[in-house]
């Protein structure tokens, strides 16, 4: 039986001021209902492989809302960095955790815990199908079709295989300009990267040696730790790597791939604008819980929580009132709100991310 990784780090900044460094995206209900987002995902991963093969990355600092919003996690299944350093680090810090307890030859899936996902049944189809592969040393990413020029995400080049249901991937196109996506789209033959990745702990390592020396290096420096029970030392070795993302450090790199493309309601819900996808709109195309007022808007994305909120005359303009702020911005802007956080930090007002 394989395990499943999952990747609950990150601020979610593009959600602010809904997502902050106290409560990022992933401890949110986003995706409707009381379940926050990484424990829809810890079920999932449970209902496939069973609670004991389940391990979930996250930064000390959340350690908290852990234990709060998904308090069945065994806590030897909780594995912690001491910073935030991106996906590389991240998943290199639980694979060799998984192959401390059961050998470099475990298949592991990765999963980000921050995205929806509509259709579970068509998913843990699709993922079983994967980690057959994964037995065999593949590396597989799971795929989906595009439906727009998302520059956020990335993109996959596919061409046929013999083999049903599986492609070839010959390229990876990591978050292009909104021409670029635009040209990938036409051309044909390209799928979204959803982050979700199915292999064998020797084949990540053997692709680390590869590529970047120190990734293998990080990654043999957490094996020995794990193995020894040495918190300092999985520290420091955390903190020697590089903050990179694990598909700009390898995966982008790769010539040749497997990619298994699925339909299942994907969404990696990024901004704001995930909510027009995930909530009804008023015939204005307007998207609010309910409780807002709203007169001669359109095309508006308000988060009201329980404020009152009143919009009257105007257009493509998203309004979050939270608790924790409030954030007016155009629509088409909420992408670039990073920089907006990072003005925050910078002009001294840190406690507000």
């Amino acid at each position: 039986m394989p395990s499943i990784l999952i990747l609950a780090g990150g601020e979610g900044v593009r959600f602010w001021p809904r997502s902050t460094r106290s409560r990022p995206k992933q401890f949110l209900p986003l995706a409707g209902g009381d379940r926050v987002m990484a424990a829809r995902t810890w079920d999932r991963a449970v209902a496939l492989v069973g609670e004991e093969r389940v391990f979930l990355v996250t930064g000390e600092r959340h350690e908290p809302l852990v234990r709060q919003f998904l308090p069945e996690v065994p806590e030897p299944q909780i594995l912690l960095e001491p910073e935030g350093r991106s996906t590389a680090a991240a998943v290199l810090l639980g694979c060799a955790r998984i192959a401390s307890l059961r050998g470099e030859g475990e298949v592991v899936a990765v999963l980000p815990s921050d995205h929806r996902i509509a259709d579970e049944r068509r998913f843990r189809s699709l993922l079983e199908v994967a980690l057959t592969w994964g037995n065999s040393g593949r590396m597989l990413f799971f795929g989906v079709p595009p439906t727009r020029p998302e520059t956020g995400f990335g993109y996959l080049r596919i061409r046929p295989l013999p083999v049903r249901g599986i492609f070839q991937g010959v390229g990876f196109v990591e978050k292009p300009s909104e021409e670029e996506a635009r040209d990938l789209i036409r051309g044909g033959e390209v799928l979204w990267n959803t982050g979700i990745y199915v292999f064998q702990v020797r084949r990540l390592a053997e692709l680390a040696g590869r590529i970047d020396p120190r990734l293998r290096e990080g990654y043999e420096g957490f094996l020995r730790a794990w193995r020894d029970r040495d918190g300092e030392e999985r520290k420091r070795v955390h903190r020697s790597l590089p903050a990179i993302s694990l598909e700009y450090a390898l995966l982008s790199r790769l010539s040749s791939f497997f990619v298994l493309p699925g339909d299942f309601g994907w969404d990696d819900l990024g901004d704001w604008r995930s909510l027009e996808r995930i909530r009804p709109r008023d015939r204005d195309g307007n998207v609010s819980a309910g409780r807002a007022a709203l007169l001669e808007c359109r095309d508006c994305i308000v988060d009201e929580g329980s404020q009152r909120v009143a919009l009257f005359g105007v257009r493509d303009l998203v309004v979050a009132a939270c608790p924790e702020g409030v954030l007016v911005c155009p629509r088409d802007r909420v992408g670039e709100l990073r920089r907006l956080v990072d003005h925050l930090k910078e002009s001294g007002r840190a406690d507000w991310t």
